[in-house]
Formats: C-alpha cells, sequence, structure tokens
C-alpha cells in the first residue's frame, strides 16, 4: 500500500510530470529510455531537509538523474556539496542504474569536494550531512572532502579519468571557467560535466521581482562558461533551464588548447579574483588577470 502524498510532495510531483516530455528528449538523444516511473518516485522523494537552503530543485535533480542514466558513469566528481542535496540525487541515480558503489581499488564510486568544511545554509552541519538524512543507506558510496579547490584537485585526481562531473562550487566569474580547466586532468576524453546555475543572474531577478528584495547572487560565472562553450552541449529546457551538460572533445585537448578555446569566457570581465595559482591556469601567467 503507497503511502500517501504531503501537499508538498504532490507539487513537486505536478512539475516532474510537466517535465517528463523534456526528460523524453534528453534521453532519445542519448538512445536511453523513459523512465517516467522513477522520475515521478523522485519527485516524491526529494525533499532536503529545512536546514538545506539553497539545495538544487526538483527539476534540476530530475535533470541530473537523466544524466546518470543516459551517461551511466562509473564514478562521478562533483565539485560544491554545500548541504548534499545533489549529492543524494547522484547517489540515488547511480543506485537506480545498477552502477557499482565502490571502484576497483575499493574507492566510492561519487567523490564530493567543497572549499567549506561547514554547510553555508548552517554552519553547525558539516558539508554533506543531508545525505545521511535523505540517502543513509547509499552514504557508503560518497567520500566527502572539505578545504580544496579544483586548484588542489588537478594534480591530486589527476590520470582518474571521470566520466562525469557535476560543477556547482563558486558561481563568480571566473571560477566555472577555470574550476574545468584546472580539473581536465582528472577529466576523461569525451567528459560529460553538468553545470549548475548557467542562467542565474536572470533567475536572480526572478527572485527579486517576486519577493520585492534585492540579492547578491547575480553571478554570471557559468553562464559565461556555457553560453561560450565551443564543444558539445546541451541544456535544459522549460523549467530545468538552468542547468546544462558540457562535453570535452575526445581526444581530450591539452590546457592550453582548452584555454585557447575558452578565451570567450576568460576575458569577460572578472567578477572575483581567483589568486596567483588561478590566474596562472587561466591566462598562463600569474600576472595577468581579467579585465
Amino acid at each position: 500500500m503507497k503511502t500517501a502524498l504531503s501537499t508538498a510532495a504532490k507539487a513537486r510531483v505536478q512539475r516532474v510530470e510537466r517535465y517528463l516530455p523534456e526528460s523524453d528528449r534528453f534521453r532519445d538523444r542519448f538512445g536511453a529510455k523513459p523512465d517516467h516511473e522513477e522520475l515521478i518516485e523522485l519527485g516524491a522523494w526529494y525533499q532536503p531537509p529545512r536546514w538545506a537552503a539553497g539545495a538544487v530543485g526538483v527539476i534540476d535533480a530530475c535533470f541530473l538523474f537523466d544524466v546518470v542514466a543516459c551517461v551511466r558513469p562509473e564514478r562521478v566528481l562533483e565539485l560544491g556539496v554545500a548541504s548534499g542535496g545533489s549529492t543524494s540525487v547522484l547517489l540515488r541515480a547511480m543506485h537506480h542504474a545498477g552502477l557499482a558503489f565502490t571502484d576497483d581499488d575499493a574507492r566510492p564510486a561519487v567523490r564530493s569536494f567543497d572549499l567549506h568544511p561547514m554547510c553555508y545554509s548552517d554552519r553547525s552541519k558539516p558539508v554533506g550531512s543531508a545525505v545521511f538524512e535523505m540517502a543513509p543507506d547509499l552514504a557508503h558510496g560518497v567520500e566527502v572532502r572539505s578545504g580544496v579547490t579544483s586548484l588542489d584537485l588537478g594534480a591530486t585526481l589527476a590520470g582518474e579519468n571521470f566520466p562525469l562531473a557535476f560543477i556547482d562550487a563558486n558561481h563568480q566569474h571566473p571560477w566555472p571557467t577555470l574550476d574545468i580547466l584546472a580539473l581536465l586532468p582528472a577529466l576523461a576524453p569525451g567528459a560529460w560535466v553538468v553545470l549548475h546555475d548557467i542562467d542565474l543572474p536572470a533567475a536572480a531577478e526572478r527572485y527579486e521581482r517576486t519577493h520585492n528584495t534585492k540579492v547578491h547572487w547575480h553571478d554570471h560565472g557559468a553562464k559565461h562558461l556555457f553560453d561560450t562553450w565551443p564543444f558539445e552541449k546541451i541544456r535544459g529546457n522549460g523549467e530545468a533551464d538552468n542547468i546544462g551538460l558540457i562535453r570535452l572533445p575526445d581526444p581530450a585537448p591539452t590546457l592550453a588548447e582548452l584555454r585557447l578555446a575558452l578565451a570567450p569566457s576568460i576575458n569577460k570581465p572578472w567578477e572575483t579574483d581567483p589568486g596567483e595559482q588561478g590566474r596562472a591556469v587561466l591566462t598562463g601567467s600569474p600576472s595577468e588577470g581579467g579585465r
């Protein structure tokens, strides 16, 4: 006997039902079968804890779920964990796809990283804590590390050939562009990368109009990277228009080649200074910066 859904769960399911045609189109592009039943169950289930403000919305969660179903990665790199809402979705998607939760070296299949040790929405909660509330039976499939950025991970994860990454960290330009450049040694040729908040300025403006208040998160970093990405990319449609998927070429470019390809993004006015090491990755010289 099915448990009756709460009013909030019913509302999420209705949103997911509107997303289903977009899911079908996305999956058809990969030759994957539709899975309406599981997406509807995902909508009923996906309720981050109250303290997990800012977690991805239910439609973005469905997009993430579809990506895993289509790419079928043996391992996933997540950059930007916060509460762990998206981490929980990745784990659920891996489980539903029948993918192994550990690799040949007994490492968790989902490797999640964040700069901060505590969640920004509740400083009493370590990053990733929502996993243990939302998907405790799947938590053995993830490793969460804090105190690192993409600048640390490019070297430590070099050669691990992640076929899928999810970048949802610092959205200020040029950080998302810097993230993919720095992570290049860790990504497989032809790897797919999910980018969240690819239309964050528009989302911020809608929020301000709706709530009659000003917000500080008009960041253009993910938007600039997605809009100028010169290789294969897929944008979510409808309610999923704030999330997208980009793909590295195969064979993989060198850092210099990718930096040149991303020059249209790099050369846009920077919203923050990524520091000397970040400037070196972006420009090839620690003394240069965005203009």
